[in-house]
């Protein structure tokens, strides 16, 4: 899953949080949260979470030199 779009300006997030947070980045982070706790709660439904690896990664998005 890329979840690249959930940061501004995509805003994907405004519809879940929308004046929750006062900082567009909090709310980008909440989303975030909010979508891997799905994801293992899908894992844990399926019977899948205990035989599942889940990477996360992240860039705090500077362009390489």
């Amino acid at each position: 899953m890329n979840y690249a779009d959930a940061c501004p300006p995509a805003r994907l997030h405004e519809a879940l949080f929308k004046g929750h947070f006062q900082d567009p980045r909090q709310a980008a982070a909440a989303f975030l949260d909010y979508q891997i706790g799905q994801l293992f709660d899908y894992l844990g439904s399926a019977g899948m979470k205990e035989r599942t690896l889940v990477v996360v990664v992240g860039s705090y998005g500077a362009e390489p030199l």
